[in-house]
């Protein structure tokens, strides 16, 4: 940075906020405000398109009390993701491409609880009882009130 006083004033001066070199070149044509850190980390501003960018090879933390993100589209590219909270709620329709896992406190089992109807196209493995505490039905009926030829089941 540079400052030019006027009339040996630094109040009514001129700042020159940064000289380009051979070591800091910029596009003549770029209109992006560029800053560079000595640890790569790389921020840039774009007026044209009101575009923020920031460049990290290292860890970015954000701490504060409150957050608030509010954009149209939202894309989070990572080879793996972890979110800790005590609750998570989704607000509007899930689409999950994968498996689904659940394990519960200490590496147990977990559970999947649903409210409200479902709809499974494909077939259904089950691994332990299956408890149904309304009627089963298959394509030719009812089949809570089968019987053997005469015969009630237990």
């Amino acid at each position: 940075m540079l400052v030019l006083p006027v009339h040996d004033e630094l109040n009514s001066g001129v700042v020159l906020r940064g000289l380009y070199q051979s070591s800091h070149k910029t596009d003549a044509t770029d209109k992006k405000v560029h800053i560079s850190f000595e640890d790569g980390i790389k921020m840039s501003y774009d007026s044209s398109s009101s575009c923020l960018e920031i460049s990290s090879p290292k860890l970015i933390n954000i701490t504060c009390g409150n957050a608030n993100v509010k954009a149209k589209n939202v894309m989070v590219e990572a080879s793996d993701t972890t979110i800790k909270s005590g609750d998570i709620k989704l607000l509007g329709n899930t689409l999950i491409e994968g498996s689904i896992n659940t394990a519960g406190s200490g590496g147990g089992s977990g559970s999947f609880e649903i409210n409200g109807d479902v709809r499974i196209t494909g077939s259904i493995t089950a691994g332990g009882n299956a408890n149904f505490g309304g009627s089963v039905s298959d394509g030719r009926g009812n089949l809570s009130d089968h019987t053997n030829n005469g015969l009630a089941r237990d």
